[in-house]
């Protein structure tokens, strides 16, 4: 009877499962700000695969969140499978402890294992909570704010620690640093500093980086964040013109500066002229390419690239010189125009065609015109017929007074005035001595006259020339 009882518990004991799962996981585990990862193992000990469900208790203590890679897992016989469990600690949290419980079901036998695990969280005594920048996006000499937040999550007044900032540019290089001592910061309590900073005119675009160091006492790294924000490239290519005069020349100088961040494009610096300025334009630098439009002519410079704060300079010169010159020129052209226009005359002229001989008759004439605005008075009119030609006695106009010498014959009139506009024409005839071969010339009329104001003046005719001709 004793044999038959000890046989049925033998069997009894071998078919409970009490050994067909195993989970080995760490009895206690201490976590800092940020994800912990713990490793637990599961063996099936069965001669059969089996599945089994895997389950954290409680999931959340004191914001600290603890998850399962996997809820279920299926493990071959006699196998085993490594699960992850990750504890997630939010970045401001007071220090505590407590624990948790890892379960495994078998899903076959409906085993449970459990394995408590004693959790000691590492809190910081303070901690970053926020960087705020007002701008994602500058322009140079523009301010940016930078709002720094800190708290406290413990139940006791902090030490002192410090804030240090530093700004970077897109080469890494520090621009800016910002140091904050604070000597406590109170149980459950959040503070703030605000900082601002101004981009400069000529700093480079591109990202700047902030970077916030909290320290304690010792100037060991307690917390640390980090941000950006953005300064956009700028630049100017603002022609400004200035004229220096002097009275040989005009100097004109075109100044162009890039008060930008960002080095410019290329570009043309264009200037505008009269077409007979041309002339006298004298550039340092000879323009890159000119047109002619209309009654102007455009000369241009091409500028590759003005960088940050520096400044160009298209230098040329009008030579006044030659304006003068040809200012006089003109007042002398026109003046002689106008003494042209506007001044009494003479001509003297001839239309005979032929021989030089006796038997022909020569008809001389000599015009007289007044050309001026104003009367002339006291008009005489000399001319000398050379002792070569003899004077006829028949005169078809004005009969001249005529007084004979031994080289010619001096004929004269007096018109006492002329009008403006008036013209007058004498003329008188002439016959060659003898035959005369080639070219004979008459000598210049005169007339004499008194202007408007009195003053006597005198203008002559051209030498007329007769060739024998036949």
């Amino acid at each position: 009877m004793k044999k038959l009882i000890f046989f049925i518990f033998l069997i009894l004991f071998l078919s409970t499962p009490v050994f067909s799962q195993e989970v080995i996981a760490p009895t206690d585990i201490t976590c800092y700000t940020g994800e912990t990862k713990i490793e637990i193992l599961i063996r099936n000990n069965q001669n059969f695969q089996d599945d089994f469900l895997i389950s954290v208790f409680p999931q959340n203590i004191e914001n600290v969140r603890i998850t399962s890679e996997n809820y279920f897992v299926s493990i071959p016989p006699n196998s085993e499978k490594v699960v992850n469990i990750f504890i997630s600690v939010p970045p401001c949290i007071k220090e505590f402890s407590s624990t948790f419980s890892i379960n495994v079901k078998s899903m076959r036998t409906n085993a449970i294992i459990q394995k408590s695990v004693y959790l000691n969280v590492k809190g910081k005594v303070v901690c970053l909570t926020s960087l705020i920048i007002d701008k994602k996006e500058v322009n140079p000499e523009e301010t940016v704010s930078i709002e720094i937040s800190f708290t406290n999550p413990s139940e006791e007044v902090s030490p002192p620690i410090f804030i240090r900032t530093f700004i970077k540019d897109p080469s890494q290089n520090i621009v800016k640093t910002f140091e904050e001592r604070i000597e406590k910061v109170d149980a459950k309590q959040t503070k703030k500093v605000l900082y601002t900073y101004r981009i400069g005119k000529y700093e480079k675009p591109g990202s700047y980086g902030i970077s916030v160091f909290l320290l304690d006492n010792l100037n060991r790294e307690i917390d640390y964040l980090k941000s950006s924000f953005y300064v956009n490239p700028t630049y100017t290519n603002i022609p400004e013109k200035t004229t220096q005069l002097n009275i040989l020349s005009s100097t004109v100088i075109i100044k162009v500066k890039n008060d930008g961040n960002s080095p410019t494009p290329p570009f043309y610096i264009s200037e505008s002229l009269p077409a007979f300025a041309s002339f006298f334009f004298q550039p340092e630098k000879k323009p890159d390419k000119v047109e002619t439009v209309g009654n102007s002519v455009i000369y241009y410079w091409l500028i590759e690239t003005i960088r940050p704060g520096e400044e160009i300079a298209i230098t040329y010169r009008v030579s006044l010189l030659n304006v003068w010159l040809l200012s006089l020129a003109l007042i002398f052209l026109g003046y002689v125009g106008y003494k042209f226009a506007f001044t009494p005359i003479v001509v003297k002229k001839s239309s005979y065609v032929g021989k030089l001989e006796p038997e022909r008759e020569i008809t001389v004439s000599i015009e007289v015109k007044n050309r001026s605005r104003h009367v002339l008075e006291d008009v005489k009119i000399r001319d000398f017929v050379p002792s070569i030609l003899k004077l006829s006695e028949k005169f078809d106009t004005l009969k001249p007074k005529v007084k004979k010498t031994s080289g010619g014959v001096y004929l004269f009139w007096e018109l006492n005035l002329l009008k403006p506009g008036e013209e007058r024409i004498l003329t008188y005839r002439v016959r060659p001595a003898l035959e005369i071969g080639g070219v004979l010339n008459l000598p210049k009329a005169v007339m004499s006259y008194l202007d408007k104001k009195k003053i006597k003046k005198v203008s002559l005719s051209k030498t007329i020339s007769l060739k024998s001709v036949g």
